[in-house]
């Protein structure tokens, strides 16, 4: 087999400052053979995606993927012959450099196509087998394949390769060490100018992956370290998020360094968790936030009022965790400052030109690049409301893009799981549309209909099933097994776009999607980080709370609320019971496991017991009331006062204050002037 034409190939790619992407397709005997052509001992390091790797390549496998995301390689095979991992996929791309072969082996077209994957049991939901459910994903994917700039070379034919233009381009400018491009340089420039500059002026450093932003932390970090700046944090979602960052500054501070640590040169520089920095608040004369966009913006916004100095470092979106919302949620709370915030965005890639053909495949394929809708194009006028299938989407790439892309802003961390389980999984997207743009959707996933053994294990926790967790959540946390025999329908996310949120758009396409399902579905139901906003929204849309977790996302730093309402009186009825006892129980929990809820929340899902107060302990508050009576002698009775009395009390800052100290019996301490204000309440209420 001559491979010459490819090598050569190779050589006019690298002068363009690209990288060769080729889909090889044929019988495993023709791609064993091209793969034995390709592997040079000596000249290339090769990196190898898949089962059964020859021997000289490098495995990567998902548990290592923190330490080979940020090297490096020329040749990149992924063998997709038996099963194929969607999200290493993407994130393996960025290791190859330019004039590099991305190599992908795949057994001829329509096999490929009918082939169930195996890897796609971590997105499938019980009862759906990897092994035998074909999916839609391979299609979506060579469809971006056909339209992108790719290779094809099938078994019997010809190879196709894409063209050059012929001005061959240099690959990178001329930049001084330690920088890799311009932007990188300008990055680290405008991290020391938030030293010098305006105090409360915070630094948002974005780029898409590849582009070398972690790097330009740990270069800045380096060098304040050498001028004497030893009050230099380092935070973001995880010590693995930020291991380019301590690397870097390793390097350049020429300090022993070994995968895994969380500290440079003594502590010089060292990752704290978040929650750690809010709530001991060391001093810091620079704080640098990795990964901001998967950190929750309400934990965001408490580093950006607690440090003076913050440089906040965001992926645009990727596997790592949508930017998206970090971009349009912080972006608005930083706006907001009297100072404002300086924005840089890198967008040079550090190791190929700016128009490669693969990283615009990876971009095509996983939907990484954000669409731009003009807001004054959009219009809440004249809507119509649609319901779709998985497979609906794939045959409508345009759709799947828009409705991926507004899914996205639904959550912190849309990743590729969540586009490859959209098209296995045989989910349901219900949109508003104006024309065919969309303006609205939710995707919603059909749970529950256990057989009686099943939810019996279940109910017991001897069992869980993936892709249930309203049904199981019913079971076992609520303790009715009943409710998940019957066929549920979760709202899994539901969003407006942001041009067009505050005008009901969101109310109008739920009670669309309650009269779809209506008759085919017993209940349907929804879980979500809770905040006061959203737990409203819902009750409005006539959903009951069941169940609120003791522990908060680490997505949202919220706690997850579960809400659910009936389509018949009947089933409704249960839902109201079930929903009395969980909010009657959330009271006594207050002052023990639900101590630190917000009281907000406690407000509004709580069912305090109502107590009624002898005529005698009326007696004593009213002598509180008056003035005659200590806060003291009466503070127990307080408790039972607001139990009875909160429905009539204006909800705002001092009924929060009451119900952080009666009912969640926090340390707090009244003013004067709030102890007066405690007194009006009492009095104006016992009237």
């Amino acid at each position: 087999m001559d491979t010459q034409w490819l090598l050569d190939a190779q050589q006019r790619y690298l002068q363009a400052g690209w990288r060769l992407p080729l889909w090889c397709s044929g019988s495993p005997a023709f791609l064993s053979e091209v793969v034995q052509n390709l592997l040079l001992p000596g000249q290339q390091r090769v990196y190898w995606l898949g089962p059964a790797a020859p021997e000289g390549c490098t495995t990567l496998n998902a548990r290592q993927k923190q330490l080979w995301l940020g090297s490096e390689c020329d040749l990149l095979i992924i063998n997709a012959q038996q099963e194929i991992d969607w999200d290493l996929v993407a994130a393996s791309a960025g290791c190859l450099r330019a004039g590099g072969i991305w190599l992908l082996l795949t057994p001829a077209e329509h096999n490929w196509l009918s082939q169930p994957n195996p890897a796609s049991k971590r997105v499938l939901s019980f009862p759906l087998d990897a092994s035998s459910q074909t999916g839609r994903f391979q299609q979506f994917f060579i469809q971006s394949l056909v339209a992108t700039r790719c290779g094809r070379w099938q078994e019997g034919q010809p190879p196709q390769l894409p063209t050059i233009e012929s001005q061959v381009s240099t690959l990178l400018p001329a930049v001084s060490s330690p920088y890799k491009t311009n932007d990188q340089q300008a990055a680290v420039e405008a991290i020391h100018k938030v030293l010098s500059g305006h105090r409360r002026r915070p630094l948002l450093l974005s780029a898409h992956r590849g582009r070398g932003k972690s790097t330009a932390l740990g270069i800045a970090a380096a060098q304040l370290i050498r001028q004497g700046k030893t009050q230099v944090l380092l935070t973001g979602p995880s010590p693995q998020s930020v291991q380019r960052v301590l690397q870097t500054t390793a390097e350049q501070l020429a300090a022993p360094y070994q995968s895994g640590q969380q500290q440079v040169a003594e502590g010089a520089l060292q990752f704290h968790p978040i929650d750690w920095l809010l709530q001991h608040k060391p001093k810091a004369s620079l704080l640098l936030v990795d990964e901001a966009a998967a950190i929750p913006t309400p934990q965001l916004e408490q580093l950006n009022l607690v440090y003076n100095r913050v440089v906040f470092s965001s992926t645009e979106h990727g596997y790592e965790g949508t930017g998206r919302g970090f971009q349009l949620k912080f972006r608005q709370h930083l706006q907001a400052q009297p100072a404002g915030f300086r924005q840089v965005k890198l967008q040079q890639p550090i190791r190929y030109q700016s128009d490669d053909p693969l990283e615009q495949l990876i971009f095509d394929a996983f939907l990484l690049q954000p669409l731009s809708v003009e807001a004054e194009m959009l219009s809440s006028e004249q809507l119509t409301f649609h319901h779709y299938q998985s497979e609906d989407l794939v045959n409508r790439p345009e759709l799947l893009r828009q409705v991926f892309h507004l899914l996205s802003l639904a959550h912190y961390q849309t990743d590729i799981h969540d586009l490859w389980g959209l098209l296995e999984q045989p989910q349901q997207v219900y949109s508003l549309q104006s024309g065919s743009t969309v303006v609205a959707c939710a995707l919603v996933g059909i749970e529950g209909g256990f057989t009686q053994e099943l939810v019996t294990q279940i109910a017991h926790g001897q069992r869980r099933v993936q892709g249930h967790l309203l049904a199981q959540s019913l079971a076992y946390h609520c303790a009715k097994p009943d409710l998940a025999m019957n066929t549920l329908a979760r709202v899994q996310r539901i969003v407006v776009h942001p041009a067009l949120q505050l005008q009901g758009l969101g109310s109008q396409l739920l009670t669309q999607c309650g009269a779809y399902l209506a008759g085919r579905v017993s209940y349907l139901g929804t879980s979500f980080g809770a905040n006061p906003q959203l737990v409203r929204f819902w009750q409005k849309a006539g959903f009951l709370p069941v169940k609120l977790s003791v522990f908060s996302q680490q997505a949202s730093a919220e706690q997850s609320v579960l809400m659910l309402k009936a389509f018949a009186p009947e089933q409704q009825a249960k839902v109201v019971a079930l929903s009395s006892e969980f909010s009657q129980l959330l009271y006594w929990q207050l002052s023990d496991q639900q101590q630190k809820l917000n009281a907000e929340l406690a407000a509004i899902l709580c069912k305090p017991a109502r107590i009624p107060l002898s005529s005698s302990q009326k007696q004593q508050l009213q002598l509180f009331a008056d003035g005659l009576r200590s806060l003291a002698l009466v503070e127990a009775l307080l408790p039972l006062w607001l139990a009875l009395y909160i429905q009539k009390l204006q909800q705002d800052e001092f009924l929060l204050l009451l119900i952080s100290r009666y009912w969640q019996k926090q340390p707090l301490k009244f003013s004067q002037d709030q102890l007066q204000q405690l007194r009006q309440l009492i009095k104006t209420s016992l009237d």
